[in-house]
């Protein structure tokens, strides 16, 4: 599986009942890669390049990872909803910093509408700064232009490359993200 696949099945597995809608799993994927980007300073998603489509950002290769899964009886797809063929699917393979940002964005937005997730992709550097292209180009929406991660700093509490990121599993932070 590729590491676009990968964080796919992970985020699939782990939502309620193991199945999300499909916008809402294309901008979990690009927050997860901000949060990547933005906490460990690289610059560089783990998934691949975004390219801008009419509802946002989405992952160059989600639609060819999408069929991939399908094809491959992973996931199945029953309307605007993907979900896993069966529930045996073992959990892939990924690192430790990446599974940090894929369980921080499903924390922090479980039970949340996916306005406010899409919201929250559109608050990005990445976005934020081809919407000002956008508007400086009279409102016209370039429909496919890559998202330039180049461009987002490391957060500055962040000054340890070796982050510990345990505390994502502690009670106290999964209560701080709920909503009241």
């Amino acid at each position: 599986m590729t590491p676009l696949e990968k964080s796919m099945v992970y985020l699939i597995k782990h939502q309620p009942k193991s199945q999300i809608g499909v916008l809402m799993l294309a901008k979990y994927l690009y927050l997860s890669d901000y949060v990547f980007a933005k906490t460990f300073g690289n610059k560089k998603t783990f998934t691949g390049a975004y390219t801008r489509l009419q509802k946002g950002p989405v992952p160059s290769g989600f639609y060819d990872a999408l069929s991939s899964l399908t094809t491959k009886k992973i996931i199945k797809r029953v309307g605007h909803t993907i979900l896993l063929s069966n529930n045996t699917v073992a959990t892939p393979d990924i690192s430790k910093e990446e599974k940090a940002c894929l369980d921080k964005v499903i924390n922090d937005f479980a039970g949340r509408s996916l306005k406010k997730v899409v919201d929250a992709a559109y608050s990005t550097e990445p976005m934020k700064n081809l919407i000002a292209e956008e508007s400086s180009l009279g409102g016209e929406i370039l429909l496919f232009q890559k998202l330039d991660f180049d461009k987002i700093q490391k957060h500055s509490l962040l000054e340890n490359d070796k982050l510990d990121t345990s505390f994502i599993d502690s009670e106290e932070y999964k209560k701080s993200v709920k909503d009241e």
